[in-house]
């Protein structure tokens, strides 16, 4: 997955802008679930190098494998953005009950038993020169880009308010 300003999937961008309002963060799986996505400005700066030094050739290019945990990501997206957010963790088979969609209701998520397809091997890639700035960074520039989106706007991925309360209010009821 690319992620930065500018994309149009909303499936990182969710994140930073959902937990800079604060408040209880409906939050998938258990946290220790390995993701991957790469900035575009990252995997940009490599192709062009890749292109100018006539390098060609088939890459997994993405963040690097087992680095970042979904855990990890959301604790960090608290961190930059300061928001008050507490996470409230749901687990895979409370998400599928109620129906709750992988990477569209909940970016960076799949169940437990795909998760596969997030922790891929980019040695390949990262020994062709591809880099990763700090996570940090990935998340203040995709939350400044969000901001300046017009209010209105409508999201493309993620869960809306109403649902998210909807479905804390179930998981609470236990």
């Amino acid at each position: 997955m690319i992620v930065g300003s500018h994309d149009p999937t909303d499936r990182f961008t969710y994140w930073p802008a959902r937990i800079n309002k604060g408040g209880e963060v409906l939050a998938p799986g258990v946290g220790f679930q390995c993701t991957q996505f790469v900035d575009v400005r990252d995997l940009a700066e490599w192709t062009i190098r890749m292109a100018e030094h006539r390098q060609a050739g088939i890459y997994n290019a993405t963040g690097p494998a087992g680095e970042h945990t979904l855990q990890h990501v959301l604790e960090e997206c608290r961190a930059v953005t300061g928001g008050a957010a507490e996470f409230i963790w749901a687990g895979d088979d409370f998400l599928s009950e109620n129906e709750v969609g992988a990477f569209v209701d909940m970016p960076l998520w799949v169940p437990a038993d795909e998760a596969g397809i997030l922790c891929v091997d980019v040695t390949k890639a990262v020994d062709r020169g591809l880099k990763f700035r700090q996570l940090s960074n990935a998340i203040r520039h995709t939350l400044e880009w969000a901001q300046k989106r017009p209010v209105d706007y409508e999201w493309k991925a993620g869960l809306t308010a109403e649902r998210e309360t909807e479905l804390l209010e179930i998981l609470r009821q236990g």
